[in-house]
Order: C-alpha cells, then sequence, then structure tokens
C-alpha cells in the first residue's frame, strides 16, 4: 500500500457495509468454486446485498465492489488483534500494512493513551515518596542514575518512515480531537 494514501475515517454503517460484502463474496467463493473473494463477480455481490438489504444506492454499484473485494487486505471489516497489537508496539512493517478499520482502531487506542509515544518510560526525575505511596515531585534523582534521553518505545517511534509517522501523529491528533468532542 502506498504510504501516501489518506486513511479514511471509517463509520459503523460503512464497517457494517464491508463486513457484509465480504460475507456475502465467501459465501459465493464456496457455491462457485472459486480460489478467492476477488475472483468472485461482483454483479452477483451486489445483487445479493441489494436483495438482502434494500439498499440500492451507488456504493452496491458493482464498480465498487469489485474495488472493495479487489483489495481485501486494505478494506477487510475484520480486524486482527495480533497485528494492531504489534503497529502498537510500532512495528512499521505491519503499519504500513494496515487495513482501514485496524488503522482506526490503532489510532483510536494510541489516542486513549496519556502519552502514546513515551508510554514505557518513567519518570526518572523523581522518586518515590518517603511514605512509599507513588512517586513524589520532590525527591531528586542520584546524579548517577542518568535517565536515558529517549525512551525505547521513543525511539521504535522515530525509526519509522516520516511520511507514516507524520501521518500517524495527525490521526491520534484528529481521534483526541473527536474523543474530547464525545465527552464535552
Amino acid at each position: 500500500m502506498s504510504t501516501a494514501t489518506k486513511r479514511p475515517r471509517l463509520d459503523a454503517e460503512t464497517i457494517d457495509f464491508r463486513r457484509r460484502v465480504f460475507e456475502i463474496a465467501a459465501e459465493l467463493v464456496e457455491e462457485a468454486g472459486v480460489a478467492d473473494v476477488d475472483e468472485v463477480d461482483p454483479r452477483d455481490v451486489a445483487a445479493r446485498y441489494r436483495e438482502a438489504t434494500g439498499d440500492a444506492s451507488s456504493r452496491t454499484r458493482p464498480v465498487r465492489i469489485a474495488l472493495l473485494l479487489a483489495d481485501p487486505a486494505r478494506y477487510s471489516p475484520f480486524v486482527d488483534e495480533v497485528a494492531i497489537e504489534r503497529a502498537l508496539a510500532f512495528d512499521w512493517r505491519v503499519i504500513e500494512r494496515l487495513s482501514d478499520l485496524e488503522w482506526q482502531t490503532v489510532t483510536g487506542r494510541l489516542a486513549a493513551m496519556p502519552d502514546p509515544w513515551e508510554m514505557e518510560s518513567v519518570n526518572r526525575a523523581s522518586r518515590p515518596g518517603v511514605s512509599g505511596d507513588g512517586w513524589s515531585l520532590g525527591d531528586l534523582v542520584i546524579e548517577d542514575e542518568e535517565p536515558p534521553a529517549r525512551s525505547p518505545r521513543r525511539l521504535r517511534f522515530e525509526e519509522g518512515p516520516e511520511s507514516i509517522r507524520q501521518r500517524l501523529l495527525a490521526a491520534v491528533a484528529l481521534a483526541r480531537q473527536e474523543r474530547e468532542g464525545a465527552a464535552a
């Protein structure tokens, strides 16, 4: 997939539409005895979808359904949790190959983190309080314990391709704005 491709925000209706299209295509794979969903006739998928839902909108045209079926890795309505976990750990090979829904899931989970780029780092500028009940802002670190400049997580983030990192930063910022707007 091209790293320059902008990812759409998927609503529940779009996710449900894609799920139904792929389920119908899977049924047709079994019936027709073909190897994969990209070999199914999109006209048959469109006809069955319209029959099952009564939706005759432009998105059910065979040409649009053919685009979905031609790239199931991108348009899949299903989430691979292993891929999500690897993406959250900044495995850039996985991030580059996420489906639209997986991308949205990753950005949503990163947006929910207090600091998604430094979650492994510890507040090393302070020590647990004398009472032992957490970190205190008053106790200083002993000078021989120099904290690392960047956490291992931050270093993994910085290893990624610049274009994808920028898109990820922008997508997480947008997801945070949406979360704040929904909470208000």
